[in-house]
């Protein structure tokens, strides 16, 4: 249950000192003195409970959000407001996302030209193809997927294709991509929170504890998105 203490001092204060006034006041006008202040006063209140989290009422971000508009991203504010700009004809096939039309042929987007998409419940992001975002906070985090070229050592076989996976993290302040490391997240502890800091340092596998981690941070540090 939230705590409206303060606020019913400063009304119960606020009533006081208005009624100190009554002798050159008509009661009508100290009535309509007190509801004003009573509005103002409860209003107030309400915007700080609004924003104990970093963010305003009716802020757009897509962290906040409990809906997530179903769209094509083009670029990553459209992601971070949860606006996706193509919203109607459009297809996902084979990896690939074409505009449609409504008579003619399907032409396809460059993926150059798309940040990422939501299919309505879930939100994908591109780097070499479509991963999911698996946790929306001050450090959005999905796992990057698919193969790098390698240069091979005979003739036959001049080029190779191997299978990655790596962990990754997107900045919601700033839109930055970058690889998760133990490195990285000590930075971001050392930065934000000394006492998470702590904790994450006690752990003999670091390592295999940064999404855990990362999870921890974004609910400790919501006030952090900007």
């Amino acid at each position: 249950m939230r705590k409206r203490y303060p606020s019913i001092l400063l009304i119960t204060a606020a009533y006081a000192e208005i009624t100190q006034s009554h002798l050159i006041l008509n009661d009508r006008k100290l009535r309509h003195q007190l509801l004003v202040l009573i509005l103002l006063l409860a209003s107030t209140y309400v915007y700080a409970q609004g924003t104990s989290d970093g963010t305003a009422i009716g802020d757009s971000y897509i962290v906040n959000a409990t809906v997530y508009n179903k769209g094509v991203y083009r670029t990553f504010d459209e992601f971070k407001h949860n606006k996706p700009s193509i919203t109607d004809y459009y297809i996902l096939e084979k990896g690939k996302i074409w505009k449609t039309y409504d008579s003619g042929p399907k032409k396809k987007i460059k993926k150059s030209k798309i940040w990422g998409y939501c299919s309505g419940d879930k939100i994908f992001v591109r780097t070499a193809k479509y991963n999911q975002i698996r946790e929306l906070g001050r450090y959005c985090y999905f796992r990057d997927q698919g193969k790098s070229e390698v240069y091979g050592t005979s003739t036959k076989t001049p080029v190779l294709f191997t299978p990655y996976k790596e962990r990754m993290i997107i900045d919601f302040n700033t839109g930055k991509i970058k690889r998760l490391t133990t490195k990285l997240m000590k930075q971001i502890l050392e930065t934000d929170d000394h006492e998470l800091l702590t904790e994450y340092m006690a752990e003999s596998s670091k390592d295999q504890k940064l999404y855990e981690y990362l999870m921890k941070y974004n609910q400790r540090n919501k006030t952090r998105i900007k």
